[in-house]
């Protein structure tokens, strides 16, 4: 019981010290988002370790996260078509992804203050 009791708190130490990391990582650029120690706790079944309540909240940000991440990618590809062809179409179809972005940044950097300000995450 101790083991799984320190494992879970490694686990939120760690979820914590990531969301930390995605949260200064969307105030600078347009940057890939790589959630690995998400992605590790799903693989390995480490998850089990949360209680219902933490795993909602958790699921739902790094949902999130991986939406905004998405949204990136767009606006990476659209800034290499714009550049590769200047034409109107392409400006419109940047800066409706760039648009696109910042909304879903602005949502995603609420979601995880709002997780990071949870008593069982500090």
């Amino acid at each position: 019981m101790e083991k799984r009791k320190t494992s879970k708190k490694e686990l939120l130490k760690n979820l914590s010290s990531e969301l930390n990391e995605f949260k200064k990582s969307l105030s600078e650029d347009i940057d890939k988002l790589y959630p690995d120690i998400w992605d590790s706790a799903v693989a390995s079944g480490r998850l089990e370790l949360l209680d219902s309540e933490q795993l909602t909240k958790l699921t739902n940000a790094y949902r999130k996260i991986k939406g905004t991440d998405y949204d990136a990618t767009r606006v990476r590809e659209a800034q290499e078509s714009f550049n590769e062809s200047m034409s109107q179409e392409n400006r419109r179809h940047l800066s409706f992804q760039r648009l696109k972005y910042e909304s879903r940044t602005k949502e995603t950097k609420a979601l995880i203050n709002e997780v990071l300000n949870e008593p069982w995450l500090r």
